[in-house]
């Protein structure tokens, strides 16, 4: 039984790397079908998901999963020991005798030793890998299919944007530069009037501040009230100045 055995833990791998490729076949083209919806989500309301740090993880959480998938469902329907005995007597043209021997192997009569020594010659004779090669599943295109079309609809949808998110992050992403850029200049501004104070020996440090309650309350939150802050601000060190 030593040869009958080791022959179908040869036909058991390659069965279950068989079915593996044709799961992981079906499962990384369902996941590309997900990413296509997340896409089209995206360019149609206006979703945030950004390239490439969001795309990327999402690209990255869709193979791992789709790999993962492929895995434990190829392991929860893997064949069993009498299955791959039936799978490679088919394949190989056995006739049955490996899964009958199995079937006898612990009667002890003599009919039973005849099955078991007819199966153990032809289980030493049998080429497995040829009986069972390596080939590519019948539905191989299907993720390249799915992948290519992906890529069409990268490049080939608009951003249409029907819930206005988009708009809205791009107004508030010009905002938030706007107002960057608008403190850059008040800084610079305040630096070349104190440096003129320094000059002029006024001291300005121990002008009285605001509150720190009604400073938080009134602080600026756009780039006009920003200016305009940044006006009465150097209005009263100029008039400080001119006392």
């Amino acid at each position: 039984m030593n040869e009958i055995r080791r022959v179908l833990r040869t036909a058991a791998w390659r069965l279950f790397v068989l079915d593996l490729f044709r799961t992981l076949t079906v499962t990384a083209t369902a996941a590309i079908v997900a990413l296509i919806g997340v896409l089209l989500a995206e360019r149609i309301f206006g979703l945030n998901v950004s390239w490439p740090d969001t795309w990327v993880r999402l690209f990255a959480v869709a193979a791992g999963l789709a790999l993962g998938a492929a895995v434990v469902w190829s392991v929860i329907r893997r064949a069993s020991t009498n299955g791959v005995a039936r799978e490679l007597d088919e394949r190989a043209n056995l006739r049955e005798s490996l899964s009958t021997a199995l079937c006898v192997a612990k009667i002890d009569d003599p009919w039973a030793k005849v099955v078991v020594e007819t199966a153990r010659e032809r289980a030493i004779g049998v080429k497995v890998n040829q009986a069972i090669p390596y080939t590519a599943p019948r539905i191989w295109p299907a993720p390249f299919a799915t992948a290519l079309a992906m890529a069409v609809l990268w490049f080939s949808v608009p951003n249409w944007d029907v819930l206005g998110l988009l708009k809205n992050r791009q107004t508030a992403q010009a905002e938030k530069e706007e107002i960057k850029t608008v403190a850059n200049e008040v800084k610079a501004n305040e630096d070349k009037l104190k440096e003129m104070l320094e000059k002029a020996k006024v001291d300005f440090k121990n002008e009285e501040a605001a509150p720190p309650e009604a400073s938080d309350l009134n602080k600026p939150q756009t780039p006009d009230e920003i200016r305009r802050a940044a006006v009465k601000k150097l209005t009263a060190m100029t008039e400080r100045w001119a006392r």
